[in-house]
């Protein structure tokens, strides 16, 4: 098993609207957020972050974050490590600006995009894709065998 969760950061509203927008309430509690649980944390430079303790939480429906983003930017992530999923997008003003998708159960060096996505990316992408290819070529190490007694 994996992680499987989601998380979202918002920048341009305070954190009552946001709360307002995704109807969630502040229950004054301090926790983790796996299993279903919701958490929020500020961040640097005006940025809220609510982790979904799922995959594909109902906030993240493309219709949630289209209302969310009207006057804002959310940027936000999805990750289900037992199936090597995670995709990343971006909104603002009720717009998709990019989205990247990676299905590594089925395509391991495969990346879905589309929009303009952030400046950083092809610097990142051209440091660490040929590792990703390298790594792909290794041959597993072999794995001692066990028994029962």
């Amino acid at each position: 098993m994996g992680e499987s969760l989601s998380w979202m950061a918002i920048k341009g509203h305070d954190r009552e609207t946001i709360y307002s927008r995704l109807r969630l309430v502040a229950t004054g509690a301090a926790g983790d957020c796996t299993r279903g649980k919701i958490g929020s944390r500020m961040l640097a430079e005006g940025w809220i972050l609510i982790v979904l303790g799922q995959a594909e939480h109902p906030l993240l429906a493309q219709s949630e974050l289209q209302k969310l983003s009207a006057g804002c930017e959310v940027v936000d992530c999805n990750v289900e490590e037992h199936v090597m999923f995670s995709s990343s997008e971006c909104w603002k003003d009720g717009q998709r600006l990019w989205r990247a998708e990676h299905q590594g159960d089925s395509d391991i060096p495969g990346l879905q995009a589309v929009g303009e996505l952030p400046a950083a990316f092809t610097a990142v992408e051209q440091q660490y894709r040929p590792k990703q290819t390298l790594s792909k070529r290794r041959t597993p190490k072999s794995i001692a065998s066990l028994k029962l007694h």
